[in-house]
């Protein structure tokens, strides 16, 4: 009878063991996640255009052709909206 009550100690030994493993395996990946999950600042600048926020990005080297303005819709919205 000894023996079975200590093959059952080890492998509850075991098994919190690997769930104490698990445990520190799921927080360190988590805790790496959050510190990658900062998204670079978008480029450009916001401007003010008539009392709104408007984020703008000029780029581009040829300062003698007019201006290409292009209007994107952000926020997984579409220009209809």
């Amino acid at each position: 009878m000894q023996t079975s009550e200590s093959t059952q100690l080890r492998r509850n030994a075991l098994l919190f063991f690997v769930q104490i493993l698990t445990a520190l395996v799921a927080a360190s990946g988590l805790t790496a996640a959050a510190a990658t999950d900062a998204a670079p600042p978008p480029p450009g600048k916001l401007v003010n255009a008539g009392g709104y926020k408007l984020h703008l990005n000029c780029t581009g080297d040829n300062k003698n052709a007019g201006p290409t303005v292009v209007f994107e819709s952000g926020a997984s919205g579409i220009s209809a909206d």
